[in-house]
């Protein structure tokens, strides 16, 4: 339900959502999605599989990550960024090392193959026949595939001699072309241990009169805590513990320097003002068409309108035909988008 006011709050502030685990955020970002578009929304993920777990580094993963520090470096932002705690406190490059380990590369420019290749070692990018995950290249003749951690599609480089003649983002799986671009930033794995990287908090990043949005603050940050103190007990991964995560205080104290919008009580700190919500979830049918029926029935006697949300229509047809076979004219109204959950309001 709270996809709804979030998306009316956009539209006057741009908000970070960090939810209590992956699994709510994940929701969050498919719902807003589907009310507002993708091309408003960044998902901000951990680095890591399991949670707080540093032997489940996933490339992917840090891929995705980079490529928002990377935008946001350039000015480019969306109205809505949905995380969790744990991704949320994980520590990201700072501008310097950043500054320092990116190569650029412009069409029309002279490239050194052999200095290209020093450097994506340097990077510890691994050599194949065909790359398919970001840290990877490819050489076949004049044409150089790479897959910077900076963007989610790799970038291929044809050379007509040392001259870079064409610089074209294109689909590892179907090797197609997508779009051709006149300037590629190669960057690598910022979380790799042999990398030299001096690391900041991700607020660092973000714009001073971003709204922090915590849809459960009583299990956000308590979560949070919880998670990283079992982790510090183990004292083989406690210092990469702190080298790569703000400790649940300081986490708490930069949340703090932001206007905080909270979706319940007992949260970061006093509520300056209150806003009543009167809604609940929506019942749980279990595929009882007849208690279907009787609700719908039911709003419609308070004089209520009924929604239903579904992403195909023959999700719709299939609950035309349902009530049409038990001979019931319920009253709603079909809506061609997706969401996570119903609510009564």
């Amino acid at each position: 339900a709270i996809a709804f006011p979030l998306s009316i709050v956009s539209q006057q502030y741009q908000i970070l959502i960090i939810a209590a685990d992956e699994d709510t955020a994940s929701f969050l970002k498919s719902d807003l999605e589907s009310l507002l578009g993708e091309d408003q929304i960044t998902f901000l993920p951990a680095s890591y599989r399991k949670t707080l777990k540093l032997e489940t580094a996933d490339n992917n993963l840090a891929q995705t990550r980079s490529e928002m520090i990377m935008n946001l470096t350039k000015g480019q932002s969306t109205p809505i960024y949905v995380s969790w705690a744990d991704a949320a406190a994980e520590l990201v490059a700072d501008v310097a090392s950043l500054d320092k380990n990116r190569l650029e590369i412009k069409k029309g420019e002279t490239l050194d193959l052999d200095f290209m290749i020093e450097v994506l070692n340097e990077y510890h990018f691994s050599r194949e026949d065909f790359v398919y995950e970001p840290g990877q290249f490819s050489i076949r003749g004049g044409i150089i595939d790479v897959f910077s951690f900076s963007h989610d599609l790799p970038f291929r480089f044809e050379l007509n001699g040392r001259e870079v003649e064409s610089i074209r983002l294109f689909d590892p799986v179907s090797q197609l072309s997508i779009k051709e671009v006149r300037l590629a930033t190669v960057v690598p794995n910022i979380q790799h241990a042999d990398l030299q990287i001096t690391k900041t908090s991700l607020f660092d990043y973000l714009p001073k009169d971003l709204v922090i949005v915590l849809p459960d603050p009583s299990m956000s940050l308590p979560l949070y805590a919880l998670n990283f103190e079992k982790e510090f007990e183990n004292e083989a991964v406690k210092d990469n513990l702190i080298a790569n995560f703000e400790t649940p205080e300081a986490f708490k104290t930069h949340l703090k320097k932001y206007r905080v919008l909270e979706f319940a009580s007992g949260g970061l700190q006093k509520s300056k003002e209150v806003i009543q919500f009167d809604t609940i979830p929506q019942p749980v049918f279990n595929r009882q068409f007849n208690l279907i029926t009787e609700h719908f029935e039911q709003i419609e006697k308070e004089q209520g309108v009924t929604l239903v949300f579904s992403e195909t229509s023959k999700q719709m047809e299939r609950l035309y035909t349902i009530f049409e076979d038990l001979q019931k004219a319920v009253k709603y109204e079909p809506i061609y988008k997706g969401l996570s959950g119903g609510f009564y309001d």
